[in-house]
Formats: C-alpha cells, structure tokens, sequence
C-alpha cells in the first residue's frame, strides 16, 4: 500500500467518524472517581494489514471527532479514551466511562445499544447495522455491533462497537477500516472488546 493510498483511506475513514479510535496504562479523568486501565496494543486484532498498531496517549473527555451514531451520550466529564491506529487503514478506540451509580451505567449503555441501531438515520450511507455478538457473563453484559457503509463514489467500509458494563462503569470499544461485510473482524474484535472490559478495572 502506498502512502498515498494509505492516507487517502484513513482520511475515509475519519469521515465516517465524524459523519458517523501501548500497554495497560492507567488514565484518570476530569472526575476524581475515574480511573481507568486501556488494553495492551496486542488485545488489538493482529491480522497483518492491521500491524503493527500505534497507540496514542490516553487523554481525559471524549475523542474528537466522536462517532455520529453514539454522539451526545456519553459524559465527557467522567470519560477518557484511548486512540489506536494500524499500519494501514484502520483505527481503533477504547472509551471508559464511570457514571454515579449502576442505575445511570444501565441507562448509558441502553442509549448506546439504541443508537447504534437507529444509526442508520443519523448517518446517510448506512448499508447494514447488526448486532453480531452478546456475552451476559463477561462482567455485567457485553455486545458487539456493526455498522457497515458505502458512500456514493467512494471506498466501502465498516465500524465495530463493542458496548459493554461493570457496575456503574461503562467502555465502549470501537474499530473502523475499509471493506465490506466479509472484512469486518468479527471474532478477533470480539476479544478485544471482552479483554477491554475485563481489564478496565
């Protein structure tokens, strides 16, 4: 893959997100009561058109540009996330927020389930959204769910939300590349979102 090409694709791919991602590090946010541990680069899926990956530093809030379809309900002040980016096109994030209690945790990732299902109108371009994995055993409940897209005149390509809680914690994990359904790395992200919200306390 060229640079050329390299940049243009990831240049997509942050379109999509705004239409619309090092080792175990402990990060604390804005609120006192958060502290969080982001997964090891190697928790990443490790096919070789992902490595290797390039971890940026963990920062308190939101990312930015945040994702379009989860837009708006997680709580900057008591988040932080960490951004990961592959050797070729693909990006990944993790998001770990600690909200007052259990009651307001289930209510966050009940938006959030809700929203990547109704993304389809907020985001034009939507092709496909499925829920592609549910595990009730890993800590309080996790799912995964992808979104897949194909913008007139462009390249196709997918995110992956992984949603998941403990307690009153909640991280979200998330991936996005070019390519169709059949590219998306279902099993391999799947461990990486359970492993990110094992590790996250």
């Amino acid at each position: 893959m060229t640079l050329s090409t390299k940049t243009r694709r990831r240049a997509l791919v942050g379109a999509v997100i705004a239409g619309v991602a090092l080792t175990g590090v402990a990060v604390t946010s804005a609120s006192a009561d958060h502290t969080g541990r982001f997964i090891p680069k190697s928790d990443l899926p490790q096919a070789s058109q992902y490595t290797p990956w390039a971890a940026a530093k963990p920062k308190a809030g939101l990312p930015t540009p945040m994702y379009t379809c989860i837009k708006g309900i997680l709580p900057a002040g008591s988040s932080s996330y960490q951004s990961f980016t592959s050797d070729g096109s693909a990006e990944a994030r993790e998001i770990i927020t600690i909200t007052k209690n259990t009651k307001a945790a289930k209510k966050v990732v009940n938006k959030l389930r809700a929203a990547v299902r109704d993304c389809d109108n907020k985001v034009s371009d939507v092709t496909g959204i499925e829920r592609v994995g549910k595990w009730d055993q890993v800590e309080d409940g996790l799912t995964l769910h992808a979104v897949y897209y194909a913008p007139p005149g462009s390249e196709y390509n997918f995110t992956l939300f992984g949603i998941g809680r403990d307690g009153k914690k909640v991280v979200v994990t998330t991936f996005g590349d070019m390519g169709k359904k059949k590219d998306a790395p279902i099993a391999a992200f799947s461990t990486t979102a359970k492993r990110a919200l094992e590790k996250a306390f």
